[in-house]
């Protein structure tokens, strides 16, 4: 079993072990509870399960590893660049940087990977590491200004251990920022990231086979031996090259399609099913986000970001109103004792 495997098994048991912890304890309150009060603390039991279902942080943390696209890995917990490598925050100044899986794909199972030294000062868009195989190769960039703290030495002997596990022991460089990480710099997490990437996955199967994979193809473990030298070339300045010199992302809701998938651009479905084409321009990630939303109300409200936001309201109302009405059956069961007790007395 992997690690990956093994790190998913041990998030579901700590909530279904939680879930028990709270049924018990909450069967044990029952029993001495009004029957309005015990509607309550149902209440808020769903209010919390609906929460931390539709809470991202607590999907992504719930989620395995790594998922699957067309052959493709995603990775889970990891902030994507625009020339395809994974950025994992260690603090707001460190962070770990490797190759995602549609890199490994485009070149193949690295034969040799150039490391930078431990000490050396990046600039964001310098590149970081190189993949190297039979003569092609593949320059991957640094996202952030900073200093190379560590480099995993384990590549140099072993640079298949990319292509076995990308997202953990395929690791490469550990970077020390100028800057913290506080807004994100200009990566994609989340949701975001995952429908970004899956685009990319898409728009470099159309680029291989004129459009006729985009839907249905498959990347497959040797999809880079389909490739010849003039057409790697080509994918390789598209996805990696200087088309990323801006350094730039998508803006969200340029222009409206219909459904139609044409072009080269990337494509978001929206709340409503509203497909919307993405054209490169200098705007962060978040900058761009925000100017989609306030165009489509209707799709914010639909969004389960959004959702989750709402019934995250939800929680400390419910909480607060279960608090309060255990209070006044508190008061009133004791003040009718102290009635009772009183009118003994006299």
């Amino acid at each position: 079993m992997s690690r990956a495997t093994w790190i998913h098994l041990t998030k579901v048991s700590l909530v279904v072990a939680g879930a028990a912890a709270a049924l018990a304890g909450v069967h044990a309150l029952l029993p001495s509870t009004a029957w309005w009060a015990r509607w309550l603390f149902l209440a808020a039991i769903v209010a919390v399960a609906v929460g931390l279902l539709r809470e991202p942080a607590f999907k992504g943390w719930l989620a395995d590893e790594a998922s699957a696209y067309k052959g493709v890995r995603l990775p889970a917990g990891v902030m994507l660049t625009p020339g395809h490598g994974w950025v994992r925050p260690l603090d707001r100044h460190q962070l770990v940087l490797g190759a995602d899986d549609l890199a490994l794909r485009l070149l193949g199972e690295p034969e040799r990977i150039g490391l930078p030294k431990r000490g050396r000062v990046v600039r964001e868009g310098d590149t970081l590491f190189t993949l190297e195989r039979s003569g092609r190769a593949v320059e991957l960039r640094s996202p952030v200004d900073g200093t190379v703290l560590d480099v995993n030495d384990g590549l140099a002997r072993g640079p298949a251990l990319m292509a076995r596990e990308p997202y953990e022991a395929g690791w490469a460089v550990k970077l020390l920022m100028s800057d913290s990480l506080a807004d994100g710099g200009r990566l994609l997490r989340g949701q975001a990231a995952r429908d970004w990437f899956r685009a990319e996955v898409d728009r470099l199967l159309g680029a291989v086979a004129g459009g006729t994979m985009a839907d249905g193809g498959v990347l497959v473990a040797d999809f880079h031996m389909h490739l010849d030298d003039e057409l790697f070339g080509r994918v390789r300045e598209d996805f990696f090259g200087s088309a990323l010199d801006s350094w730039s992302w998508p803006r969200l809701g340029l222009r409206h399609l219909g459904g139609e998938r044409v072009g080269r651009g990337i494509y978001w479905s929206i709340g409503d099913g509203t497909a919307l084409e993405l054209e490169r321009c200098d705007v962060l990630p978040g900058d761009a986000t925000r100017v989609y939303w306030r165009l489509s109300p209707l799709a914010l409200l639909a969004a389960p970001p959004v959702a989750g936001f709402a019934v995250r309201l939800l929680l400390p109302v419910v909480g607060l109103a279960m608090i309060a009405g255990l209070g006044v059956e508190a008061v009133v069961t004791h003040g009718r004792r102290l009635v009772n007790w009183l009118g003994t007395r006299g």
